[in-house]
């Protein structure tokens, strides 16, 4: 009787521990699925096998596990997902992230953490550097397109970068498009333009300066332009607008393989932030008008065709 009592006991406390071994088990199964599922979203990567996928749960902005792409090595890393949108019509993609030690791998780049689409140069402002949780705003026009891949990425269209973040809380709203008829322009006039240009592997310095008459014939276009678009609407259209000469020098210039030398947002960020972001002010279309040759007919710094400063979010 003691016998069976004492091999009865020590089978409750086999099963017991089976039972106790199942629940570890299957919990690091769950935990090992939860780090690894990424649900809708597609992983990619420019060089395979440099950047890790992953869901944290120890860093994250809600109850959610946070999506974390890390790259130790320069690399263009991103989480996309394919969403159905109307044509002609305007959406805003927001998320909230969290980054450290991102670095671009050109000096010059549009790299970094940002929202944007895929195989295209649209994108939103990029973050580099450290910073805690915040939001990240990106607002396209879908055009004649009826679904698109919207990337969360480190890294960019032809730009490679480095570092950790956390993506988090992802919004997809439909913009009500602004029926004022009203148009209000900004108008930044560079003055002078200091950059080294690269030429067969030589970097040259490169000056350029706008004449007062230049500054003038750019004054008076917008003039033009003013009267030409309610002339061509029939009054239904209207344009204000505001210019203003820059003397802070353009110092730095960017390049693509697809459009050549052109101006980006890192490269006049100061004179954004200035008169465009801190202003007060809403601008319906900006203007930045600098020199690229010694006359109208001289193109001293080799471009493609004409490409505007890429940011969707101002």
């Amino acid at each position: 009787m003691k016998l069976r009592e004492e091999k009865g006991k020590i089978s409750t406390i086999f099963n017991i521990i089976l039972v106790i071994i199942a629940i570890i088990a299957i919990y690091y199964v769950w935990h090992i699925y939860r780090i690894n599922e990424f649900g809708n979203f597609v992983k990619a990567e420019y060089t395979t096998g440099i950047s890790q996928f992953t869901r944290d749960n120890s860093v994250k902005y809600s109850d959610q596990y946070s999506y974390k792409i890390e790259s130790q090595e320069f690399n263009d890393a991103l989480i996309y997902r394919n969403i159905d949108v109307k044509e002609n019509t305007l959406y805003r993609v927001t998320a909230m992230v969290k980054f450290e030690n991102v670095q671009n791998e050109k000096e010059e780049s549009e790299g970094g953490v940002n929202i944007g689409i895929m195989d295209t140069t649209e994108k939103s402002n990029s973050l580099v550097g450290n910073g805690d949780w915040q939001s990240l705003v990106f607002q396209f026009d879908s055009r004649n397109r009826t679904n698109v891949d919207i990337t969360f990425r480190l890294g960019a269209y032809d730009d490679n970068s480095k570092g950790t973040v956390w993506f988090s809380d992802f919004k997809l709203d439909e913009v009500k498009k602004d029926e004022n008829n009203n148009w209000n322009f900004i108008c930044l006039i560079m003055k002078n333009l200091q950059v080294d240009i690269e030429k067969d592997g030589n970097k040259t310095k490169t000056n350029l300066n706008l004449k007062p008459s230049e500054i003038s014939l750019i004054e008076n276009n917008m003039k033009r332009f003013q009267t030409s678009m309610k002339e061509m609407s029939g009054g239904r259209m209207t344009v204000t607008y505001r210019t203003i000469v820059v003397d802070k020098p353009i110092t730095s210039i960017s390049y693509s393989d697809d459009y050549g030398n052109y101006i980006a947002t890192t490269n006049i960020e100061e004179i954004l932030e200035r008169y465009v972001d801190n202003g007060g002010i809403e601008y319906d279309h900006i203007f930045v008008a600098y020199k690229l040759g010694e006359d109208l007919h001289e193109e001293r710094i080799k471009t493609g065709d004409w490409i505007g400063l890429r940011r969707n979010d101002i």
